[in-house]
């Protein structure tokens, strides 16, 4: 369309809709990380929506998309295809002024995403900066993401089940608690991955949300939300070895903390490390 325009239009089965930034498995700013982000649900898990539809038109630095999706999650048999279905929507623009700079926000609406509380609808907000650049050696890639998910109800919770509560948290009403319930979650994300030549890279990513679901659904505190963080560090070495792949060994190690209510059931600062290696076409 001229010189500075173009429309475009792809079918997905499945896709990924115009939601959030590109997913943790395709940002380059995750490349070496190897685990996905606590704020996956708030930010891209609908890069794999069985039915997918999204038009758009770029204008010089600027990209706007529309999509018509499923918005449900996949079930548990990850390796078969779902019925597509087109009941959710989403758009978003993208605008990159600079080679080294791209932002985008937009706005989501999905149907009955959770298998586990059909009939809830949410609302999904995200915006996001990535930043590729070069700093001698160092090739920084870097994502700075917010998310926010807005339910159209609040989650069920039964108010029967008390069992192994601390003494005194005996009713739903009234459970010496500042952590209520509540439809709205945000996440913010900050992750990096930098290689340094052809052989190292170092990463880091740290988290905020505000998370509920994080006690069984017949627990009276299921639908509580509570605020949660987390910062993750690593290395990657690629090993000098010639063929069409490059191996890669890696160890990555993260924190994460929580409130005090949390420390009875999860601990006073859970830790997870990883060691591991990898293989990618050259």
């Amino acid at each position: 369309m001229g010189a500075r325009a173009n429309a475009f239009a792809y079918l997905g089965w499945p896709g990924e809709p115009a939601v959030g930034p590109p997913a943790f498995m395709h940002r380059a700013s995750a490349a070496d990380i190897p685990v996905a982000p606590l704020g996956h649900h708030w930010l891209d898990s609908t890069h794999i929506s069985f039915g997918t539809l999204t038009a758009g038109l770029v204008w010089g630095p600027a990209k706007l998309d529309l999509s018509a999706f499923n918005g449900h999650e996949p079930d548990a048999a990850r390796w078969n295809l779902e019925r597509p279905r087109f009941d959710s929507r989403a758009a978003r623009l993208t605008v990159n002024p600079w080679p080294w700079l791209s932002a985008q926000a937009s706005a989501a609406v999905l149907r009955s995403p959770e298998v586990l509380h059909p009939g809830i609808d949410v609302r999904r907000y995200t915006a996001s900066l990535a930043y590729a650049g070069t700093w001698g050696a160092a090739r920084p890639q870097l994502t700075l993401a917010w998310g926010r998910n807005v339910r159209s109800q609040d989650l069920p919770t039964n108010c029967a089940v008390l069992a192994a509560r601390p003494a005194g948290l005996v009713s739903c009403a009234v459970v010496g608690t500042p952590f209520a319930p509540s439809r709205v979650g945000d996440a913010l994300l900050a992750e990096a991955t930098v290689p340094i030549g052809a052989r190292h890279g170092v990463f880091a990513r740290a988290e905020r949300m505000h998370k509920d679901e994080l006690f069984p659904g017949t627990d009276p505190f299921h639908n509580r939300v509570f605020p949660v963080g987390s910062v993750l560090a690593g290395y990657r070495y690629e090993l000098p070895l010639p063929g069409h792949l490059r191996w890669g060994l890696g160890t990555a190690g993260s924190l994460t903390f929580v409130p005090p209510f949390l420390q009875f059931d999860y601990g006073h600062l859970p830790a997870s490390y990883w060691i591991f290696a990898d293989a990618r076409l050259r």
